[in-house]
């Protein structure tokens, strides 16, 4: 860490608050456009920063979506995309707690 710069684990944080809303945007998207492909590599994506976070509940909701659009079941997936911006945010509260706790 450099005096007057926030430690990596901020520099991680604040990344995946800014791109986790977008990547949940592109999955409804991919779901309303049927496109299991940007689907997969959207849920993929977030899976993956989720889980480096330590918001584990929102990776494993990531799988499960990952592996409807891998099988192509794009409308199989639609609820649990609908319900990954509320999973989000209480990823983002705890982290959030966290960084004021830390």
């Amino acid at each position: 860490q450099r005096p007057g710069r926030p430690d990596v684990l901020t520099r991680i944080i604040d990344q995946f608050n800014l791109d986790a809303p977008r990547l949940i945007g592109d999955m409804q998207a991919a779901v309303a456009a049927g496109d299991a492909v940007a689907l997969k590599i959207a849920a993929h994506t977030l899976k993956s920063s989720s889980a480096n976070v330590g918001a584990h509940r929102l990776s494993a909701r990531c799988r499960e979506i990952e592996q409807f659009a891998r099988a192509a079941e794009v409308a199989a997936a639609a609820d649990l995309v609908a319900g990954t911006n509320a999973e989000f945010e209480r990823a983002q509260a705890a982290l959030l707690a966290e960084r004021v706790a830390g």
